[in-house]
């Protein structure tokens, strides 16, 4: 449990410095709702995931879809 949590904020990490950056150069609206798909479809991955591997695995790519969802969420309000 403790590994996918970490993995989780890895995903951040990895993601942090390329998703802000890609906000400014396409438009921030565009990047968030892809964020917002991308972490529609990989949650619903977990859902059905059987494998722990795989469990981990989405959870860092859940992870670098968070980036865009809560920096830029945070500038919509």
């Amino acid at each position: 449990m403790g590994l996918i949590g970490s993995m989780f904020f890895a995903g951040w990490v990895l993601a942090s410095p390329f998703v802000l950056r890609l906000a400014d150069i396409f438009g921030r609206k565009k990047v968030y709702l892809i964020d917002m798909i991308g972490h529609a479809i990989f949650f619903t991955a977990v859902i059905f995931s059987r494998n722990i591997n795989l469990t981990i695995f989405l959870s860092t790519i859940i992870g670098f879809f968070s980036v865009g969802r809560a920096a830029l969420s945070y500038l919509f309000l």
